[in-house]
């Protein structure tokens, strides 16, 4: 729906069955709700794309998951995309990556993530990963 341009019916679509998710892992829960976020953003309603990253997808991640790591940080890059003040959210996240930076299972993560979060945190030449 989302490809589609249906950001509505999306919503209705995925927020109906949002009940059956409490009890998934963090990856499929917070996946669920990143994928809700992204239907509000066509909308201009970026907002309550923060507030679900905040309730759902980073609020209920599981901190040190690359997966979790991962639909955070490229929800925050969509949202500073689309005009939404995300510095904050990038100084509390990128911290929680640089501590896996070194963590080789999930390469996507490792080389492209972690080092987007610490380029837009414009702090890259004070961490060390």
């Amino acid at each position: 729906m989302e490809m589609q341009g249906r950001s509505q019916d999306g919503m209705t679509w995925m927020e109906t069955f949002a009940p059956l998710w409490e009890d998934c892992n963090s990856m499929l829960y917070t996946h669920n709700w990143w994928h809700v976020a992204l239907f509000y953003m066509p909308e201009g309603d970026l907002q309550q794309a923060l507030a679900l990253y905040d309730q759902h997808v980073w609020g209920r991640a599981r901190r040190h998951s690359a997966k979790d790591q991962v639909g955070a940080i490229s929800l925050l890059l969509r949202l500073e995309l689309k005009g939404a003040d995300v510095q904050p959210y990038w100084q509390q996240l990128a911290p929680i990556c640089c501590l896996v930076c070194m963590n080789t299972h999930y390469p996507f993560r490792t080389c492209i993530t972690s080092t987007l979060s610490l380029v837009l945190l414009n702090d890259i030449s004070q961490k060390r990963c």
